[in-house]
């Protein structure tokens, strides 16, 4: 009896360990209807950025081929990109012959061919196999061939050789099933403070129509915290439900000021690990179509945030157009799709005069707007101008930052409407939040101009956050609890109905605040000053403790906690909101229990980013950016 007791528990035990490998191991099955190639064949396809869009692409020798396995459905439409740029010292630009074949056995079958000469910009291709495939050509056993090949030129020596790239061909099967769940678009205004939205309780009733409107309709959180009061770091945070100490992207921008001023030719910067799990590398191995359009610089792809996009393109919608944008809805509307669009509208420089006329007289107006057009430098020189014009104080550039507020509601409102007329509108969600606000003089009277980064006040780290989900019966709720970006991640996630390890984040879904099985607010920690003494924080809803401390080397990631003498602030919210009045001095034994809970918190990375590192070139249109922005001076 004792035996076979012993050997039954021993075959359960081997049965749960194959389960288990089962489970952890072997090839998961995404939803039919969709299969990403380049992940079907653990290439090693990675951001490629031609023009002004990155795309997960594979660079082909030319001539060349690259021979893909592939499901290939008896319905399928193949998408792809393909792109072609020349070495910087080319002077002849051969054109270059792309070419998709089907490969059965021995047998080759050319669906496609294009001829391209120009460089610089991602081309896009569709190609239906059913009817562009022989009858003999038994699909499903078929391979996928894309290859290169130069066009032949007399007595012509190509010294060096064009680079050709194929980007991320992806088989649709035209009969899968009805699409389910959710497309989800993700906003990010940057620069933008909550306590400048009407919905937020901002005076001006006209200020954001449109997001109020969202608000009322949707999910409202009162209290949304930021996890970096400047952009690259606090979208990686967003993006990875970690803190900047854990995700790494969290050096200074001083690293860039020094590799200039010592000409350094090579300028690294600690990017985002394209091993550390995002949003859209998890929507994307669920089969979501993930595509970003930004502004670029503090959010560049060569960051590491182009990763696990499909395209990652640099147009800003709400500063240049939201046609890109639509266009791109249109192409994929009938597919599950992740969006992220960012702006910089509402980040200095402040051009939008829709409020001007409150703090200006029209011939102060009318030599502002001249100068927007004709400055070579209008970020750097706005002060300089105002000053000139007798008006550099806080009302005017409060004013003029409220204008580009104005003008973004009425983009998004655009963008949305289209979404409406096309009939996507009831199928998706919309998130709206910015990466942290800014300083209009309220700790600083001289920081009344492009002044964030360097503090940890709520006028830096209170932002927005709004919901849209449709036909939710939770909708028009105000969340009075707090929560941070970093909740973004596993929310976005479990609308999306896919699973993460809660133990590789440090966020933690909304959804129970949301159904109302939670009201506790959480915990919010901010850190990664852009430059100068780093500093720390704790905030709860009624107080906020802040930790600065001096740190030797300026370039170094701002992931580490100093008990040398430091300046500490304590401040009890409810009763100062302003955070005025400093209560550390008489405190002593808080501030002690809270910098032991910041030091405890930051310091306790997940498993999955332990000793992960990905430094990254930045390029140069990046590093301009980057100067457009005063990031750079």
């Amino acid at each position: 009896m004792k035996i076979r007791t012993t050997t039954i528990f021993i075959l359960l035990a081997v049965i749960v360990l194959c389960v288990f490998a089962i489970y952890y191991f072997l090839p998961r099955q995404n939803p039919p209807g969709i299969e990403f190639i380049f992940e079907q064949n653990k290439s090693d396809a990675k951001p490629i950025k031609l023009g002004r869009e990155y795309r997960t692409a594979l660079k082909c020798p030319v001539p060349g081929k690259l021979i893909l396995d592939a499901e290939i459905p008896p319905s399928a439409l193949l998408r792809f990109g393909y792109g072609l740029a020349y070495q910087p010292k080319q002077k002849k630009r051969v054109p270059v012959v792309f070419r998709v074949l089907l490969k059965d056995g021995n047998q080759e079958y050319m669906i496609f061919e294009r001829t391209l000469n120009e460089y610089r910009n991602w081309k896009e291709a569709k190609v239906n196999l059913d009817s562009r495939s022989p009858k003999e050509f038994q699909l499903e056993r078929s391979k996928l061939v894309f290859e290169t090949q130069m066009e032949s030129l007399e007595n012509e020596e190509i010294s060096i050789e064009p680079r050709a790239f194929w980007a991320d061909p992806i088989l649709i099967d035209s009969n899968r099933p009805p699409q389910k769940r959710p497309n989800i678009i993700l906003v990010s205004i940057d620069t933008l403070r909550a306590d400048h939205l009407h919905c937020y309780g901002y005076h001006r009733k006209d200020i954001s129509p449109f997001m109020d409107s969202l608000a009322e309709k949707g999910i409202l959180f009162d209290q949304t915290i930021s996890q970096c009061p400047w952009t690259t770091p606090s979208h990686a945070s967003i993006f990875t439900g970690l803190y900047p100490s854990s995700h790494g992207v969290n050096q200074t921008i001083f690293l860039l000021l020094r590799a200039r001023s010592s000409r350094e030719i090579n300028i690294t910067y600690q990017g985002l690990d394209p091993n550390i799990p995002t949003i859209a590398s998890k929507l994307r191995e669920k089969n979501y179509i993930t595509q970003a359009f930004c502004g670029g610089g503090t959010v560049s792809g060569d960051i590491g945030f182009a990763h696990s996009h499909s395209g990652y393109v640099e147009i800003d919608f709400a500063k240049e157009s939201t046609e890109p944008v639509k266009k791109w809805i249109d192409e994929h509307k009938d597919l599950p799709f992740y969006l992220f669009l960012h702006t910089f509208r509402v980040h200095a420089p402040y051009t939008d005069l829709h409020y001007a006329h409150e703090v200006l007289d029209s011939e102060q107006t009318d030599s502002l707007q001249d100068f927007f057009k004709t400055a070579d430098k209008v970020l750097a020189d706005q002060p300089k101008k105002l000053k000139q014009l007798g008006v550099l104080r806080k009302q005017v550039t409060e004013t003029l930052y409220d204008g580009g507020i104005h003008e973004t509601d009425k983009k998004l409102e655009e963008i949305v409407a289209y979404l409406e007329e096309i009939g996507l509108l009831d199928s998706t969600i919309i998130v709206i939040t910015s990466d942290h606000g800014e300083e209009f003089g309220e700790h600083d009277p001289e920081k009344i101009y492009d002044s964030h980064g360097e503090t940890l006040y709520d006028e830096i780290i209170r932002v927005p956050l709004i919901l849209s989900i449709p036909n939710s019966e939770y909708s028009g709720r105000r969340i009075k609890a707090q929560v941070r970006l970093i909740d973004l991640f596993p929310t976005l996630c479990d609308f999306a109905n896919i699973k993460y390890r809660k133990s590789d984040i440090q966020g933690r879904s909304l959804i129970p605040l949301i159904e109302g099985k939670e009201n506790q607010s959480r915990d919010a920690f901010s850190e990664a000053i852009v430059t100068g003494p780093e500093k720390k924080s704790i905030r709860r809803p009624d107080s906020k403790y802040i930790y600065t401390f001096k740190i030797k080397d300026n370039t170094l990631p701002r992931g580490l906690i100093s008990y040398h003498p430091g300046y500490e602030e304590f401040y009890l919210l409810d009763q100062d909101p302003g955070e005025k009045k400093n209560l550390a001095p008489v405190k002593p034994n808080i501030c002690l229990e809270l910098r032991e809970l910041i030091n405890k918190t930051l310091t306790r990375k997940p498993a999955s980013v332990r000793d992960l590192k990905f430094n990254i070139k930045i390029e140069k249109d990046t590093e301009e950016k980057l100067k457009s922005l005063g990031y750079i001076r």
